[in-house]
């Protein structure tokens, strides 16, 4: 029986009932099993934000920012405080020449404190309650590295004696302060707002102004594989991002992680830019694939939008860059991850805004994923206005007004309002998207050969333009197209003035 068993053929293992593009054994994460999917690109990003080397490499960067928080905080302290400086003094009156030698105090003074009380550490005791247990004035003569005190400060010594370290009021200081002390000042002015500066902007993503120092990582690189497939996920400005998802998304990290376990591709039509997009399986994140040149753009733009506290712009969770390698094929694809502003909402219409006239209407066809551009919006009002009431309004175009500021000053144009209309709830669904782009060379090449007229355009100012000027015409042209309907209250105390 056993000889027939050992001469039987090569043993075959059982089919999996999984299919090929599955990956079930890989090890698994730290809060939510994740099982990778080939076909759905953002279960790459999900379970690398479930391994314990992400949460890891998460601790890392935090005690980093620490580190330079708290050495950036001592510093900042000890240029605000002059602790155990030396100065001269000279003793009831007489100069320092007539004073006698030796005679010096050490004065500990914090002046954020706010009171007028310094701290003495009398070298000669004996001399010093000589000196002022009459209540008799000590004129202290600063050093020049005791830039609190500037020049002089008469001390007035109430106490009836003295130990060797004693708490006493002083007077109001007075001094006539130079150009030197002046010039102190402002330098110490100056070192403290930097070294605020980078406590602030290191948390933002931004590199210490300070070459020397090594420079901090703060992106994030993974690879794992089965026998049959091999995957990378890297996760830029991961703690950044990790706190904006924080603050922004009350539904914890676990819940982000779930949803994107599972996504769909979703073709929106009549979108210009070509780009491929997926929405999670449960609605609630938009993915949208990247260029090469909108990564390196955003990347140099990310610290400045995290420190940014936007109105309408539609909150970006996260960028990575993932891909797969098999036998059979290959994938690697850069995308971000945002907030879908129509979740949980039923759109009839919607339309993406430049406020350009040029090249921007689409045919539609009557289906509900239609994007539509200014023209078709415009067509529309001219039927069916769109109002708002005075406080809305005026909502509105401060939030426009703000936002479009700070893209401005950050060179960055040709981004849209996407607008939603919900018909049964009467309301419009408005965010800024598509703000990654800067006015690189390319956006300035293809802005000279539109206006040119040399591709067509009918003399219409085009698409793409500089930053500010672009700003202008998307501010202008969203006050022409939405409407603001007066009410009772409009204009009451104009003629009070």
């Amino acid at each position: 029986m056993v000889p027939s068993f050992m001469s039987s053929p090569v043993f075959q293992p059982v089919a999996s009932t999984f299919p090929s593009h599955e990956h079930h054994l890989l090890p698994p994460g730290e809060k939510v099993l994740v099982v990778v999917s080939e076909k759905e690109t953002s279960s790459i990003i999900a379970y690398t934000l479930s391994t314990t080397e992400y949460n890891e490499r998460l601790h890392q960067i935090q005690r980093t920012l620490s580190d330079i928080k708290n050495e950036a905080t001592r510093e900042l302290q000890m240029s605000k405080t002059e602790f155990g400086k030396s100065v001269e003094v000279s003793v009831n009156g007489r100069t320092q020449q007539d004073a006698p030698s030796g005679k010096f105090v050490r004065v500990n003074s914090n002046p954020e404190s706010g009171e007028d009380y310094v701290h003495l550490d009398i070298v000669d005791p004996e001399t010093a309650h000589e000196a002022g247990n009459d209540g008799e004035t000590i004129n202290v003569k600063s050093s020049d590295n005791l830039d609190f005190m500037n020049n002089s400060v008469e001390i007035k010594l109430e106490p009836d004696h003295y130990s060797k370290v004693d708490r006493v009021r002083f007077s109001k200081v007075k001094h006539a302060a130079g150009k030197d002390d002046t010039r102190k000042t402002e330098n110490s002015l100056t070192q403290e707002s930097q070294l605020q500066d980078d406590i602030d902007l290191v948390l933002f993503g931004f590199q210490r102004k300070d070459a020397t120092k090594t420079p901090i990582e703060f992106h994030f690189k993974h690879q794992f594989a089965d026998s049959t497939c091999r995957f990378f996920c890297s996760i830029y400005f991961a703690e950044q991002f990790r706190l904006l998802r924080k603050r922004i998304f009350a539904d914890g990290e676990e819940k982000y992680i779930r949803s994107l376990q599972h996504s769909v591709a979703w073709g929106a039509r009549g979108g210009k830019s070509g780009s491929a997009f997926f929405k999670s399986f449960d609605d609630r994140f938009v993915m949208k694939q990247m260029s090469k040149q909108e990564l390196q753009c955003f990347l140099e733009f990310a610290p400045h939008y995290f420190r940014y506290r936007p109105t309408l712009l539609a909150k970006i969770l996260g960028i990575y860059r993932i891909g797969f390698k098999n036998p059979q094929s290959s994938l690697r694809q850069d995308v971000l991850v945002m907030e879908n502003l129509f979740y949980d909402r039923k759109i009839d219409k919607t339309f993406d805004l430049k406020g350009s006239m040029r090249s921007r209407y689409v045919q539609t066809s009557e289906m509900k994923n239609d994007v539509l551009l200014d023209e078709n919006l415009l067509e529309m009002i001219r039927e069916s206005p769109i109002f708002f009431r005075p406080h809305s309004k005026a909502i509105l175009s401060r939030a426009i007004h703000n936002d479009t500021e700070f893209l401005a000053q950050q060179m960055v144009m040709d981004y849209s309002l996407l607008v939603g209309i919900d018909e049964a709830r009467s309301e419009l669904i408005i965010g800024i998207i598509d703000f990654i782009r800067t006015f690189t060379w390319d956006k300035k090449l293809e802005m000279y050969v539109k206006a040119s007229g040399i591709l067509g355009g009918q003399g219409r100012m085009p698409t793409v333009v500089s930053p500010e000027l672009y700003r202008t015409r998307f501010t202008e042209a969203m006050k022409r197209y939405f409407l603001m309907v007066p009410d009772k209250w409009t204009g009451l105390g104009s003629d009070l003035d």
